[in-house]
């Protein structure tokens, strides 16, 4: 794994951004300890001005920002067109390429739907469309996602998983197992540790996750990202759990 890779999704901050007034408060010390990629969570921004407050200070720091949308994409249909086309008008405010929603099912995909989704990815420039193993064992469990995703791609979406590798445990699947079934379409990695007893997230390495075996498999061009809470010290706490994994 290589340095580059690692990003910090800012539900590891939840505790430190509810006492803030921004999220971006804290690019600064992240980039400190060493991150120079930041995956910005929709339900953390107050309005557009936010936005381009983050947008401003992570081109100031050389952060690469990402979305992270907290919607199903696809529960039975497609999410409205004008919420979708808001969220990536957020996205190009930030000037995210990445996009991430939770998968959802649909039991089918109308190609107009998918056409309609495609044309607003292209009109905003969003590259990496990725969708996340969720903790709804309806459409969560790996092979159901590798299998809508390959009905994604065969109707010209350009899409990928984001692999959250503790929310196996609350679908009731091995870790590894579900990495394996995915492994090809994963273009991103919730790392998260989580106890199978009371199904709270841990700190890496207290949990039931095998999260080294996990991350001895993610090629180089994979980027990981922090998404655990790190507490009312994040940061001290960050550093701590980047050299856990480092």
């Amino acid at each position: 794994m290589e340095n580059n890779q690692l990003a910090v999704n800012m539900l590891a901050y939840e505790a430190a951004v509810n006492e803030t007034t921004s999220q971006v408060q804290f690019f600064k010390e992240i980039k400190a300890a060493g991150i120079t990629k930041i995956e910005v969570r929709r339900e953390y921004v107050h309005d557009e001005e936010d936005l381009n407050s983050i947008q401003l200070e992570a081109a100031e720091l050389g952060i690469e920002l990402f979305y992270a949308i907290p919607e199903i994409l696809f529960e039975d249909k497609l999410l409205l067109l004008n919420q979708l086309e808001g969220y990536f008008k957020e996205a190009q405010l930030l000037g995210a390429k990445q996009v991430k929603f939770t998968a959802g099912y649909a039991a089918d995909v109308p190609q107009e739907e998918a056409d309609a989704l495609r044309r607003l990815l292209d009109t905003y420039g969003i590259e990496n469309l990725t969708l996340e193993n969720g903790q709804d064992p309806t459409f969560a469990k790996a092979e159901t996602l590798y299998n809508f995703i390959q009905v994604l791609k065969e109707k010209s979406l350009p899409v990928s998983v984001t692999f959250d590798t503790g929310n196996c445990l609350y679908v009731d699947e091995d870790p590894l197992t579900s990495f394996a079934v995915l492994e090809e379409e994963i273009s991103y990695i919730h790392l998260k540790d989580v106890s199978k007893l009371t199904l709270a997230p841990t700190l890496n390495g207290e949990g039931d996750v095998p999260t080294k075996e996990i991350l001895s498999r993610v090629p180089v061009t994979v980027n990981i990202a922090i998404e655990y809470p790190l507490g009312e010290h994040p940061t001290e706490t960050l550093r701590e759990e980047l050299a856990k994994i480092s």
